[in-house]
């Protein structure tokens, strides 16, 4: 069985966030900015696999997005 998800999400800087998280594009994961939207395209073999890899994205997403503003801050002083 193979199963596919796609995760949208609407991003001030989604290239900035891709570079971030694009040494994750193996194969199973894919990710690819649009403007301000970020796709990230998942595929797997069984639904824990899939889990697993939705759960480690929105964790290397939510870290990059904070980064990302924390850097951001800094330059703006």
């Amino acid at each position: 069985m193979k199963i596919f998800g796609t995760i949208i999400s609407k991003l001030e800087s989604a290239d900035i966030i891709e570079g971030a998280l694009s040494p994750d594009n193996c194969g199973y994961m894919e990710c690819v900015s649009d403007g301000n939207t970020l796709t990230a395209s998942v595929s797997g073999e069984s639904v824990k696999t899939v889990l697993a890899t939705v759960d480690d994205y929105l964790m290397n997403l939510s870290v990059a997005c904070k980064t990302h503003e924390a850097c951001s801050k800094q330059l703006n002083k």
